[in-house]
């Protein structure tokens, strides 16, 4: 059984960094499968290359690197994240790297855990008068 939370909407887009600034090493390393693990979310992932997740408290927001051998390390600021006990921190994460990172391997895990956003009035109105015609 899966938990649910409730979206976030406000998911800062990340930067990525190039060149002479790609070196980041201060942070905790961890992976998508400690991250579901403590989410308690099923990890379905069966090959391929998972991203390196690393959780830092700089104050600078998230960013993206690509690594020498082309694997890919996201840098998630947890300063951001309201939530500081799991499970809810490492479902917070898995969210930033699904949806700010829109990361393949996070958001097959992810898919089904965070609510939808609800319709708009005017789109159903419109929608269901789409109907009618």
């Amino acid at each position: 059984m899966k938990i649910k939370y409730a979206i976030n909407t406000k998911i800062p887009k990340p930067d990525v960094l190039t060149g002479q600034n790609t070196s980041i090493t201060n942070g905790r390393k961890t992976t998508l499968m400690e991250l579901c693990g403590r989410a308690m979310i099923p990890y379905n992932i069966t090959g391929g290359f998972p991203p390196v997740i690393l959780l830092q408290k700089s104050g600078k927001g998230h960013f993206k690197v690509y690594n020498e051998d082309g694997i890919v390390t996201y840098s998630i600021d947890v300063s951001q994240i309201p939530a500081k006990k799991d499970p809810e921190f490492s479902a917070r994460v898995l969210e930033i790297v699904s949806y700010g990172f829109l990361d393949y391997y996070s958001r097959e895990c992810t898919r089904g855990v965070f609510g939808v956003l609800p319709l708009s009035k005017a789109w159903v109105e419109r929608s269901c008068n789409d109907r009618k015609r």
